[in-house]
């Protein structure tokens, strides 16, 4: 029966890895929705996670990029600071 398994995934070169993958995204969705209230508010997370949508409205996007951006010229100036104390 093993032997018989192994000669249809070579014949036609058929794979698990497609299903593997979707498995594999469908449990980072799962776990970035931990502790939601309901299983229909996790479901639909997670059909906007493997979606690539964004549960924020435009609005609070807006300001989360802004605060993003702020962060990192603050990180990118503190680097070079640090830097340039090292090798000044």
């Amino acid at each position: 029966m093993h032997l018989w398994g192994i000669i249809i995934a070579i014949i036609p070169k058929a794979s698990n890895a497609p299903v593997a993958s979707i498995s594999s995204r469908i449990n980072r969705g799962r776990i970035r929705v931990r502790g939601s209230r309901n299983k229909q508010r996790s479901a639909n997370a997670i059909y906007f996670y493997l979606g690539g949508l964004n549960l924020y409205p435009a609005s609070l996007r807006k300001q989360i990029n802004h605060y993003l951006r702020a962060k990192k010229r603050f990180f990118i100036r503190y680097l070079f600071a640090v830097f340039s104390l090292f090798f000044c």
